[in-house]
């Protein structure tokens, strides 16, 4: 399934949409996500924002020009909307809390929107994203929104793998439940892992350098070990189950279908989410027979 599949499905399964409900789409991007929702709700009325004129062309031949808006939100805009959604935007913006503000100033009394930011401590990698100025734990997600004004809030980590999925109303009560001792700790943890994953990775390039490899994983932790051993390692090619990703190369090495894995590597680096990497790699039917050595890690030495 594609993101946009789920985040679809989490707009209709999480926020309870009244008939010819008008909804914001903020950060919207090509709008893939409000494209779907509007399919499984022909009577809602989308709109989209983006904080730049990159994806008008992918809007206007199928949203009308009161339903865009590029830069900044419209006046004509103030406390219009039933529902508001932001998919993984917060994580990228200087100030959330002035975001959300926004977003708060568009809703109707009552208005619900509902968000989803990455999860630090699900998804680790998010601390080396460089385009990530915020990483969320449960405690900091609840505290901007308290900041910019919304209650009644609810925050979900299994509905989106690596996730927060939250739900917030304006005009409810909510405080901030500060639980900085809860997570600065596994946070720190984080933190070292990633620091020493990438010495450990060099010396295990090193050692390794003349045998064949290959890395399962053409997206970030994949791109994250490529980055690392690329220049010592001997490394083939990377292999991906994704259809869009094959025939396409990263880091000039072409992506490829666990079937093509060549029959000379012996050696593959998990570049999947640390967390998810033993179950997807632990049985890879097309690798049946083959005596392949996988290196994870978080079992790095």
């Amino acid at each position: 399934m594609y993101r946009t599949d789920r985040q679809a499905e989490l707009v209709v399964e999480f926020v309870d949409i009244p008939k010819g409900a008008l909804l914001l789409d903020y950060g919207a991007a090509k709008a893939a996500t409000l494209k779907k929702v509007l399919a499984m709700r022909p009577d809602v009325v989308g709109h989209v924002f983006d904080v730049s004129m990159d994806y008008v062309s992918s809007w206007e031949s199928w949203l009308s020009a009161d339903r865009r808006a590029t830069y900044s939100l419209p006046d004509s805009w103030k406390q219009i909307f039933d529902v508001a959604t932001a998919h993984f935007v917060l994580e990228h913006v200087e100030s959330p809390v002035e975001v959300l503000r926004s977003i708060h100033s568009v809703l109707k009394p009552n208005g619900v929107l509902l968000l989803s930011v990455p999860d630090v401590l699900a998804n680790p990698g998010d601390l080396l994203v460089v385009d990530h100025l915020n990483h969320f734990s449960i405690s900091s997600v609840e505290r901007a929104l308290v900041g910019a004004g919304f209650g009644d809030i609810k925050i979900d980590r299994a509905a989106f793998t690596g996730a927060l999925v939250v739900t917030a109303r304006k005009n409810a009560t909510g405080t901030a439940s500060l639980q900085t001792s809860v997570v600065l700790e596994p946070m720190l943890e984080v933190a070292k892992f990633w620091s020493r994953a990438g010495v450990l990775l060099d010396h295990i390039a090193a050692r390794r350098g003349k045998q064949k490899c290959a890395i399962y994983g053409a997206g970030f932790y994949g791109s994250f070990i490529a980055a690392r051993i690329g220049s010592v390692a001997n490394l083939v090619c990377f292999v991906d189950r994704n259809a869009h990703l094959q025939g396409k190369a990263q880091f000039g090495f072409p992506i490829v279908p666990p079937k093509r894995l060549p029959h000379d590597v012996t050696l593959v680096y998990a570049g999947v989410n640390p967390s998810k990497a033993h179950t997807i790699l632990k049985h890879v039917p097309e690798w049946e027979g083959r005596k392949i050595e996988r290196i994870f890690m978080d079992e790095l030495e």
